[in-house]
């Protein structure tokens, strides 16, 4: 049995990318980001969704059984900007330039 998400709508997915960097997630609070991301699996057919007590968000694609299963693990806090004059662009600016978005944790 295959489970299929909605189609990919690469200007909502870009967007999306552009929230996630625009929202400060310094370890330790990772909530909003965690509210985000929860959000938008909801929003592409995710059958469930949750935030669990240390903050990790767990979703779910297709009936609650035993069976196969895939796990993608990522992280959702970023390190400090350090010296805000160091940037050449605002690192929470969420920036696409010549098709590259710029911004804090936009390409880790």
């Amino acid at each position: 049995m295959a489970f299929r998400l909605q189609p990919i709508d690469q200007e909502a997915l870009t967007a999306f990318a552009q929230r996630l960097v625009r929202t400060p997630s310094p370890s330790t609070q990772e909530g909003e980001v965690a509210s985000l991301t929860a959000a938008e699996m909801r929003s592409v057919g995710f059958d469930d969704v949750k935030i669990d007590c240390m903050g990790n968000v767990i979703g779910r694609i297709g009936p609650d059984q035993d069976g196969q299963k895939l796990l993608y693990d990522a992280h959702m806090d970023t390190v400090g900007v350090g010296e805000m004059s160091n940037w050449q662009r605002d690192p929470f600016g969420g920036e696409i330039a010549d098709g590259i978005l710029y911004g804090r944790g936009a390409c880790d």
